[in-house]
């Protein structure tokens, strides 16, 4: 595995080891009930330091079985100023995880969110209640030196039955999931949208097969009903129930209003609802991740500019110092495939291991990672 390279590196570069009651990394739960969805249902890793770091490197693991760990999101001190967060799906259960700087930013002394570990539920789940644990957490400062960092190593969360509304605001449409724990035989709801040059007709994805669907179109906003039918429904789980595709050549902002669920036994549903990205301006370009991958001897990076822009693309190391820079300058908007076989700025072949792309352009920044073994 490839973040064990990593753990290696990080230990050989260690030239000391210090320990400082401040340096804390702790599981910070959102309320005494955990919300059951597949976006918003999230808990934040608080670091408290002393220490300068740079780097830190984790293992979240759930051994619940149901439990998904889904993804891991920026926190808001790593949020922009060249700072990363990765992690790779080892199993439903268990994300490595990789947050470095890639730029002259460090974690000075302070504390707050560093990341987000984002869950998923299956349609069932053992017991009421689950747990989630950091392992091998290690961290290193700007020269490369281990810092010790003590954890919290487990927090416990319960589930709750209310059902979670998940609205998430993409620049070519606004997708719909729903996170529940007991059937739903309609929903309602009315959306307002600004920015908005043009909507078509929603799509109604897997999870509501059967179900009869009803939009009203108002002059910013839609009314949509979602009902069952022939004793359809939308069962328990979670994930999406509805695509709206939009267009748009500025911001979009959603409000959501009036929004209604009902069970199959005609009961009313409590829910919370949760707005992803209200307000997001279109996308400025696209960064894929590279082909092939792990590589050798070259590799394939492609990515798409929607408008013309300066461009700069650079290899980093996993601590966070520039290794090369493959492409530089006035860009106009279409695809650019960019092939790297391993060189740094030098001159010189890079050694085998864990680096990372990172593609700045309009202001924005969108970083992926790439194995190279020689």
């Amino acid at each position: 595995m490839m973040f064990s390279k990593l753990t290696m590196a990080i230990l050989v570069i260690a030239a000391c080891s210090r320990l400082h009651a401040g340096n804390r990394l702790l599981l910070d739960m959102p309320g005494t009930s955990f919300q059951v969805g597949t976006t918003g249902n999230k808990v934040s890793l608080v670091l408290q330091n002393s220490d300068e770091i740079k780097v830190i490197q984790l293992k979240a693991v759930c051994s619940t079985p149901g439990v998904i760990l889904h993804e891991v999101l920026q926190g808001s001190r790593t949020l922009g100023q060249g700072w990363t967060v990765s992690f790779h799906s080892v199993s439903d259960g268990r994300l490595n995880v990789l947050i470095a700087n890639f730029g002259s930013e460090v974690f000075r002394a302070g504390e707050g969110p560093i990341a987000e570990i984002i869950f998923d539920l299956r349609d069932s789940i053992a017991g009421e209640f689950f747990t989630l644990r950091l392992e091998e957490v290690i961290a290193a400062d700007p020269q490369g030196r281990k810092v010790e960092l003590m954890s919290g190593d487990e927090a416990a969360f319960t589930l709750s039955d209310e059902v979670k509304v998940d609205f998430v605001v993409q620049p070519i449409v606004i997708s719909l999931s729903l996170a529940n724990r007991t059937e739903i035989s309609k929903l309602q709801f009315k959306a307002k949208l600004d920015g908005v040059t043009a909507i078509a007709e929603p799509v109604l994805r897997d999870r509501a097969e059967g179900m009869q669907l009803l939009v009203e179109h108002l002059s910013n906003s839609l009314v949509v009903v979602l009902e069952s039918t022939n004793g359809s429904s939308i069962g328990p789980g979670s994930g999406e129930i509805l695509n709206i595709p939009i267009h748009s050549s500025s911001a979009v902002h959603l409000v959501v209003e009036d929004v209604s669920l009902v069970g199959s036994d005609n009961t009313v549903l409590e829910s919370r609802v949760n707005i992803v990205g209200s307000s997001l301006k279109p996308e400025l370009f696209v960064l894929h991740q590279n082909y092939p991958n792990p590589f050798n001897p070259s590799t394939i990076i492609v990515y798409e500019l929607r408008f013309p822009m300066h461009v700069t693309l650079k290899v980093y190391n996993v601590l966070g110092q520039k290794v090369a820079t493959i492409a530089r300058g006035e860009q106009p908007a279409g695809s650019y495939a960019v092939r790297w076989n391993g060189p740094n700025d030098q001159g010189d072949t890079v050694a085998s291991g864990t680096y990372l792309y990172s593609l700045t352009a309009g202001g924005s920044n969108v970083t992926k990672r790439m194995v190279f073994l020689k």
